[in-house]
């Protein structure tokens, strides 16, 4: 095997979602539990990775970022469970008559007119005087 046909080898192997090196499956829609890793037989494939990066010290650290690669692939792909009342929550709370209107519990907008409005203007009359005409 190549170098090259080495990195090949690695893509391959994340794009089928396959095990990595070491002979653990990537958790999927078949695995029962999330989190829960099931040991598979190393096919060809990977036997050649694994040989290879043991001879060759640049592929060695190849291997190494793609294995990172594939634990973070593992934690990414994995979806936490809802809450097992989460359907019943919804249809209560979609059941309960509306105490109040939209934005009701909001601070009202006025208090930024009387306060940053006058701010807005002096910091605005601020960089006039700074940066205003050139003296001649």
């Amino acid at each position: 095997m190549t170098c090259r046909d080495f990195e090949r080898g690695w893509n391959e192997l994340l794009d089928a979602g396959g095990p990595a090196i070491g002979g653990v499956a990537r958790p999927g829609p078949s695995t029962v539990a999330p989190r829960v890793a099931v040991t598979v037989s190393m096919s060809g494939l990977e036997l050649g990775l694994r040989d290879h990066a043991a001879d060759c010290p640049a592929c060695r650290q190849v291997a190494a970022r793609y294995q990172l690669l594939h634990r973070a692939l593992d934690v990414w792909s994995t979806h936490p469970a809802a809450p097992v009342d989460l359907v019943d929550r919804i249809l209560a709370a979609s059941q309960s008559p509306a105490s109040t209107r939209w934005g009701a519990g909001m601070r009202s907008a006025r208090p930024f007119w009387r306060i940053g409005l006058p701010l807005a203007t002096a910091a605005a009359a601020a960089v006039a005087l700074v940066f205003g005409a050139p003296d001649d």
